[in-house]
């Protein structure tokens, strides 16, 4: 048994695979100037086919005016700022106010069904499971943005002590 990770993009009706080597740093002309939905969907193989779904994450690549998404360059994003302040918040402390939490990706119903269609065809041991596993990601980041806002306001309340909001 074994665990892989796959990404791809969904751009107008089309499913582009990310390659592993590209994870850090990919070229796409034709993105240039976009923010492209992205799912990353890692499962358990077994004699290298895929068995189990473990976990689908939605997020949003955005590439410069070059059509390049590097991840070096996303780490110095407000974006990936935001994502470090609320993984490293500790309500116990008295910190810095936190930012405005970042909204879930939630994919539109045409990109999951071109989703859906592409793991049909690439992996249809898993297919069947692949809408509850969509679903179940959309509600875990709805769950995780609403913890966030409540962390959000936790933080605002606590950094003026005895003042109200």
């Amino acid at each position: 048994m074994g665990v892989s990770l796959k990404k791809v993009c969904v751009h107008n009706g089309h499913v582009f695979e990310i390659p592993k080597k590209e994870y850090s740093e990919m070229r796409r002309p034709e993105f240039a100037k976009q923010d492209i939905l992205m799912m990353e969907m890692a499962y358990e193989t077994q004699n290298r086919k895929p068995i189990r779904i473990l976990r689908i994450v939605f997020d949003t690549l955005s590439f410069d005016d070059n059509g390049v998404y590097s991840t070096q360059v996303a780490i110095l994003t407000d974006e990936f700022y935001v994502r470090f302040s609320y993984a490293m918040y500790n309500s116990n402390l008295n910190e810095r106010p936190l930012p405005l939490p970042r909204a879930p990706i939630i994919p539109s119903k045409d990109d999951i069904y071109v989703l859906k269609m592409y793991i049909t065809k690439k992996y249809p041991t898993i297919s069947d499971v692949f809408p509850e596993w969509v679903d179940y990601s959309i509600l875990k980041s709805k769950e995780l943005y609403l913890e966030n806002t409540n962390k959000f306001k936790d933080s605002h309340k606590n950094s003026l002590g005895d003042e109200q909001i």
